[in-house]
């Protein structure tokens, strides 16, 4: 039996919520970055917007999977036997959602690393849906890849403002005056 649910009994319902909330922050955060690529017409605000505008996608979907499941949304609209097309549903919808929330990390990931190759990125892709698919537990998989793919994120994030840090102390002519002082 494949157990779709991944939330206990009492949390049913409130991670949606969460999750909904989750969709207006990225949503928010997306449009603004959307004005600014407007304003300046920088192609790294509009990838920025993109990444936001598809978690909030991947969220939404993920949301109406859930519901499906929870509250079991499928009978009440007139399908009859919802066990087997309701799992069928929400697996989709999951799918979907790893699909879609690994495009935007993978598109966040070449934006900070400045990655300019198209193939460079589609290859990076598919080796990340292709592990995702053929793992036998591609949900726990999804995970331990989007740990490591924001691991990325934070570590080339902390080296650039390192570094900036650095050339800024570099380039004081008082930092070289201070040690004789």
């Amino acid at each position: 039996m494949i157990s779709l649910v991944f939330s206990p009994i009492w949390f049913f319902g409130f991670d949606n919520v969460v999750d909904l909330i989750s969709v207006v922050i990225t949503l928010l955060i997306g449009f603004y970055s959307y004005k600014i690529y407007k304003i300046t017409n920088k192609k790294s605000y509009f990838f920025l917007y993109l990444v936001f505008l598809l978690l909030g996608v991947g969220l939404i979907i993920k949301c109406f999977a859930n519901l499906g499941l929870y509250f079991d949304f499928l009978r009440r609209i007139g399908i009859q036997d919802t066990r087997l097309f309701g799992y069928q549903m929400t697996a989709i919808g999951l799918f979907f959602y790893v699909l879609v929330t690994l495009l935007a990390y993978l598109i966040l990931i070449a934006l900070t690393l400045k990655l300019k190759g198209k193939r460079i990125i589609s290859l990076l892709f598919l080796l990340v849906i292709l592990t995702v698919l053929l793992a036998k537990n591609s949900f726990m998989y999804f995970h331990l890849i989007s740990g490591i793919l924001l691991l990325i994120y934070v570590v080339s994030q902390f080296l650039d403002i390192l570094i900036r840090q650095l050339i800024r102390q570099i380039n004081n002519p008082y930092h070289l005056v201070l040690p004789f002082l």
